[in-house]
């Protein structure tokens, strides 16, 4: 109907003309006239709408355009004229990035279903093996020696069973709701689909029903009507799959962050496993929902087409009111009416030549102006090339030149060493007569004078071997101190290095679940053994290593990140008993002390003065809250060795609250001081070896 409608809309202004003359001609000579001349009022008026509409949908709707250039000749042309240019990659793109973002789908779909079977089955054996290997027998509960490891084992052996048990009811229950998950997306998919393809029906008809004539629209519009509800509630109901998916996605997400908030489920792979089935389906719903909302999109452009059909057509019936106010439907008109129809009609069609003249002039025009363009791309590209052209011809003419230059050269250089050759043996033939006279006689004479100097270098020669001799065996001395402080130096950049270790030992922060010192007993071995190697430091190194004690050694020391966290706690405890002396305190002193540290907050006070020596202030003086607040400054400014010395000032019962806490960080400090001294010593060994 379109196609019919573009082809007579485009014949139709020749076959008017002709019309209009032939009515005016024979108005008065057939009674059959008023009728002609309706019929073509009314398929000029339908033809103009449904021009008007072609190409509204057209602009819309690319695959309708695609088809109505390949039917209709010359008709892409005059599209391209109103519309413009159009641009099919989109689709095409879109439509090749839907199938191969989904094909991957139905592969993962099993494999993840195999994977999570797999994870189930391994977990169920481990759960059936535990139970009998980690039960006693009965000789274990027979002898009483191994009671103890037997209870150690069989409550670890209870705990493995517990976190096996939650894993596996969480791989079961995972599996459930992922199960219930696919079950819903296969729906919410069928039923988007069927949206879709209810979408795509209504879309169809309802075009079809606006290419038909007005005569035969009873039926197809009831079919229209009957689409549009199958549509609605389709549509319907897939938006209401999608939500309960999208539900059932919160919730296992939901449920896979609880677990992996538990210690015990959140090393289980089948959380793995869950968010890579989430992520699928997550996947599958994004590329159904752009489907959906492409068959919407296309739904909406037929809406806005009907929408301008009709309006069309109004306006065209209320043209015709305008120029035939008192014509009524089923009733003839006169030649008058009938001639003012044709002239409107001829009117409206001219005006709509005029617009397709004036695009075609306009297109023409931008034509000319990118052919001009082009040209001049052309002329320039050309010059281009003949520019190059010409600069290789010209080094190809110099490069020939050139050539022809050298040639010329050789050629006379080779003719002038010809004569030089010739002038030179004449030359030569001459000086070596000359030569042979003064050879006898410089023969004579240097045999006289190289007995003389012969003597003369015997002499000299005795002389300075003795003084070589000399000299080397000097040489030899100062290698060999060398070497020994070369040896030093090198077991006193070991001896550094060691100390560098256990400082950064001392440095390193641990985790806070591991409270026990750190063993440096290595380290310090180490050191003593590098010690023992040195023979210039053995007096001072063994007198600073004989002052660590030797609980350090056996015991440990904490890192300076493990006292820093320690003094947190210590700092609690000594507020809450800041009011008890050395002598203790009653019950209601107690309850004083803690309720002074709940009232009392800490401030944020800095204490830098004091530090560099700026400012002095009466220790005797400060309470047990502002000597805290100062050891807390000075140790989140890395300064230890003041936090001690301000530690020292308690008093009381904070005073034995933080003796543990004192003395490991005296130690701690005496064996970084150790090191410290080890490493100057070793840094000067260095600095005297290297001058």
């Amino acid at each position: 109907m379109f196609r019919a409608s573009l082809q007579q809309a485009l014949r139709k202004p020749l076959l008017l003309r002709s019309n209009i003359i032939n009515g005016q001609s024979s108005r008065k000579q057939s009674t059959d006239s008023g009728n002609t001349a309706k019929v073509v009022l009314t398929v000029g008026g339908v033809s103009a709408v449904t021009v008007g509409g072609t190409v509204l949908y057209a602009k819309y709707d690319d695959n309708f355009r695609s088809k109505l250039e390949s039917s209709i000749p010359y008709s892409d042309r005059v599209l391209n004229s109103i519309l413009g240019p159009k641009n099919e990659s989109k689709p095409i793109e879109t439509k090749q990035a839907i199938k191969t973002s989904t094909s991957p789908q139905v592969t993962d779909e099993s494999l993840l279903k195999k994977k999570l079977e797999r994870n189930m089955n391994t977990v169920n054996k481990n759960t059936s093996k535990e139970p009998s290997t980690s039960s006693p027998t009965p000789s274990d509960k027979a002898s009483p020696s191994t009671s103890a490891t037997t209870k150690t084992e069989s409550s670890q052996a209870r705990k493995e069973i517990e976190t096996t048990k939650k894993n596996v009811e969480l791989t079961a229950s995972l599996r459930k709701e992922i199960e219930k998950l696919e079950k819903q997306l296969k729906e919410t998919l069928t039923a988007q689909q069927a949206a879709i393809s209810s979408i795509n029906e209504y879309t169809q008809k309802l075009s079809d029903a606006l290419e038909l004539e007005e005569s035969s629209d009873a039926n197809i519009w009831r079919e229209v009507v009957a689409s549009n509800e199958k549509r609605e509630k389709e549509v319907e109901n897939a938006v209401k799959k999608f939500s309960d998916t999208r539900l059932q996605v919160e919730k296992i997400k939901s449920g896979i962050e609880n677990a992996k908030r538990e210690k015990d489920t959140a090393g289980s792979s089948a959380l793995g496993v869950a968010e890579e089935s989430l992520i699928r389906v997550l996947y599958q719903l994004d590329n159904s929902e752009k489907e959906m909302s492409k068959a919407q999109a296309k739904h909406e452009v037929m809406e806005k087409y009907r929408d301008l059909f009709n309006k069309s057509r109004e306006e065209l019936e209320n043209e015709i009111k305008a120029v035939i106010p008192n014509a009524k439907h089923g009733k003839k008109l006169t030649d008058e009416e009938v001639n003012l129809m044709i002239a409107h009609a001829h009117k409206k069609i001219e005006q709509l030549y005029k617009q397709i003249a004036k695009l075609e002039a306009t297109e023409k025009l931008r034509f000319e102006e990118a052919l001009n363009l082009q040209k001049e791309e052309d002329n320039r590209i050309a010059d281009t090339k003949i520019a190059l052209e010409l600069a290789k011809r010209r080094s190809e003419l110099e490069n020939d030149y050139q050539k022809k230059v050298n040639s010329v050269k050789e050629e006379l250089e080779e003719e002038l060493r010809q004569q030089m050759k010739r002038q030179l043996a004449a030359h030569h033939d001459h000086l070596r007569e000359r030569l042979e006279v003064q050879r006898f006689d410089l023969e004579r004479q240097f045999e006289l004078v190289h007995e003389e100097k012969l003597l003369e270098e015997k002499s000299i020669y005795a002389s300075e071997l003795k003084a070589s001799v000399a000299h080397l065996k000097h040489i030899e001395s100062v290698l060999k101190s060398r070497q020994q402080l070369d040896t030093e130096e090198r077991k006193a950049r070991e001896l550094w290095l060691i100390c560098q270790i256990l400082k950064d030992s001392l440095k390193s922060k641990r985790t806070q679940s591991d409270k026990q010192p750190i063993s440096l007993q290595k380290d310090i071995n180490a050191i003593r053994e590098t010690v023992k190697t040195m023979e210039s430091t053995t007096s001072l190194a063994s007198t600073v290593l004989e002052t660590i004690p030797e609980q350090v050694v056996q015991n440990g020391v904490y890192t300076e990140d493990d006292l820093i966290e320690r003094f947190k706690t210590v700092d609690k405890v000594c507020k809450r008993v800041a009011l008890i002396g050395d002598e203790g305190g009653s019950i209601f002193r107690f309850f004083l002390s803690y309720l002074q540290s709940v009232l009392i907050f800490d401030t944020n006070n800095t204490f830098e003065d004091e530090l560099n020596g700026k400012k002095e202030i009466d220790t005797s003086k400060l309470d047990t809250f502002d000597i805290l607040a100062r050891i807390r400054y000075c140790l989140n400014e890395r300064n230890l060795e003041m936090s001690l010395r301000y530690a020292n000032q308690l008093s009381g019962e904070p005073r034995r609250v933080a003796k543990d806490w004192i003395s490991n960080m005296r130690a701690h400090l005496e064996l970084r001081q150790v090191a410290d001294v080890l490493q100057a010593q070793a840094a000067s060994l260095t600095i005297r070896a290297v001058k």
